[in-house]
C-alpha cells in the first residue's frame, strides 16, 4: 500500500501468479462470515508453499537462507492484511462499486486458474485460448449477462478514475468497450466451467484458489482504505512542521534566511547582481553565469519564482525573498518577451537571474542520499511517525499469525 506501507519486491513472490483482484460479496451471508471471509487471521506454512510453489527457485533459495528477509515477508503480509481487515470493519467493502470489483476479482481469478490448470503441460498461449466464438455468441444470447457487463463496466471505470489510471473525464471508446465485453464473456464462460467442475478439481486446486482469491482481496482493499482514508490520516500540516522545527532547533532556516537578506540588502543598494550571483549563488546550473536563466516560457518554471519575475518591469530587482523547496532567492527581471511554445503558439516568456541560498539537507541518518528540501524532509519524518501510529494500532485490533516457511 502506498501509504500503508509497501509490500516488499520479496512478498510479490507470493502474488506472481495473480492477475487481477478479488471475492464474491453475497447477500446471503451473515456480516460475522463475511468478516471472516475478508478477514485473514492465519496464513500457515502449508499456506504458504501453495502460494510460492511457482515463485522462481532462485529467490526462493535466497530467501531461505535469510531470516531477516522472511521475517519482513511476514511483516509485510501482515500488515496488507490487517490494513484490509479494518477497512472492511469501517465499511469500505459496502460500497457499490468496491462489491462489484471484489466480485470482478473472485470471477477473474477464478477463471484465469482454472485456464492455467486446463493448459498445464502445455505451450505458454494467450489465455481463455480455448474458448470459441460460438461459446462467446451463446453467452450473449442470455440477455441478463448484457446488465451484468454493464455494471461491471461501470465498476472498473469508477474505480479507475479513482486511482488515476485514467482522467477523471475518460469515456471508453467503442473498441474498448467490444474488448472488455470479449474478455468479460471469457471470464464467465470459464468461471462456470470451474464451479460445474469442482468436484473434479482436487483439493490443492480449491485450496490454492482460496489463497490466491483472499490474498487479492485483501490487496485490493488495503490499497482503497489506503487512498480513501489512510492518505488523509497521515496528511502533515505547516503548524505541524512549524511545531517539529521549534522542537529541533537543527532543521530552523533562519541562519539561511538571514544570509538571503543581506544578499538582497547589497543587490538594493546597487551592487551588481550577476557578481553576487556568481559568489554567493548556490544554484549550480546558473551560478557561473550570473544566475541567469534565459528564455524560459511561461508555466514551465518553479511557480513562486515566475510569480514573482512576471510582476516586475525588465531590469527591476523583487523586493522580498521568494521561499522554494529549494530555499530563499533573489529575484531580477532581465527582460519580458515572447516565444512560439511546441503546439506554434505564441507564448510570454523571460529571463530572469536569481541568487539562491539553499536549505537543501541531506538525511542526516543517510550522509550518501540526496539533499532534500527541509520542509519536505521534516514533512517525511512527521508522516513516517503517524504512519507507524497508526498501523500499530491497525496490527494491534487486527492481529494476524504468519507461520514460519
Amino acid at each position: 500500500m502506498s501509504r500503508t506501507r509497501t509490500i516488499s519486491f520479496v512478498f510479490s513472490l507470493v502474488c506472481v501468479s495473480i492477475l487481477a483482484q478479488t471475492a464474491r460479496a453475497t447477500s446471503n451471508l451473515t456480516k460475522a462470515t463475511f468478516l471472516q471471509v475478508l478477514c485473514v487471521t492465519k496464513i500457515t506454512k502449508g499456506d504458504m508453499t501453495v502460494l510460492l510453489k511457482d515463485a522462481n527457485p532462485v529467490q526462493l533459495e535466497l530467501l531461505s537462507k535469510d531470516p531477516e528477509g522472511k521475517k519482513k515477508v511476514a511483516e509485510n503480509l501482515s500488515q496488507l492484511l490487517a490494513v484490509a481487515c479494518q477497512g472492511r470493519k469501517e465499511g469500505i467493502a459496502n460500497d457499490p462499486n468496491i462489491k462489484r470489483e471484489l466480485e470482478n476479482i473472485r470471477m477473474l481469478l477464478t477463471a484465469t486458474i482454472y485456464d492455467q490448470k486446463k493448459n498445464s503441460g502445455k505451450s505458454p498461449g494467450q489465455p481463455f485460448r480455448n474458448i470459441t466464438k460460438e461459446q462467446v455468441d451463446k453467452f450473449w444470447n442470455n440477455k441478463s449477462h448484457e446488465a451484468d457487463f454493464q455494471e461491471v463496466l461501470v465498476s472498473k471505470l469508477a474505480m479507475a478514475r479513482e486511482n488515476g489510471n485514467v482522467p477523471k473525464d475518460k469515456e471508453l471508446t467503442e473498441d474498448e468497450i467490444k474488448l472488455a465485453k470479449d474478455n468479460y464473456a471469457k471470464i464467465a464462460i470459464y468461471e462456470a466451467e470451474e464451479q460445474a467442475k469442482a468436484s473434479e478439481l482436487g483439493e490443492d486446486f480449491k485450496r490454492e484458489l482460496e489463497l490466491q482469491i483472499k490474498l487479492q482481496q485483501a490487496q485490493f482493499l488495503a490499497g482503497v482504505y489506503a487512498r480513501r482514508v489512510l492518505v488523509e490520516k497521515t496528511k502533515v500540516t505547516d503548524e505541524e512542521i512549524q511545531l517539529y522545527t521549534a522542537k529541533h532547533p537543527e532543521f530552523d532556516t533562519k541562519v539561511q534566511k538571514g544570509k538571503a537578506y543581506k544578499i538582497l540588502q547589497r543587490v538594493k543598494a546597487g551592487e551588481n547582481f550577476a557578481a553576487l550571483a556568481k559568489s554567493f549563488s548556490e544554484d549550480p546550473t546558473t551560478n557561473s553565469v550570473g544566475g541567469l536563466y534565459k528564455g524560459i516560457i511561461a508555466g514551465q518554471f518553479l511557480i513562486e519564482i515566475e510569480r514573482a519575475a512576471l510582476s516586475l518591469n525588465s531590469g527591476q530587482i523583487y523586493p522580498e525573498l521568494v521561499e522554494t523547496s529549494f530555499g530563499y532567492h533573489i529575484i531580477k527581471l532581465e527582460k519580458k518577451g515572447e516565444v512560439k511554445d511546441q503546439s506554434g503558439k505564441m507564448k510570454a516568456s523571460y529571463d530572469v537571474r536569481h541568487i539562491l541560498i539553499s536549505t537543501l539537507i541531506k538525511d542526516p541518518n543517510n550522509p550518501t542520499s540526496v539533499p532534500i528540501a527541509v520542509k519536505n524532509y521534516i514533512r517525511g519524518k512527521i508522516q513516517t511517525e503517524k504512519e507507524k501510529k497508526i498501523l500499530d494500532k491497525i496490527l494491534a485490533n487486527n492481529p494476524v499469525e504468519i507461520e514460519d516457511f
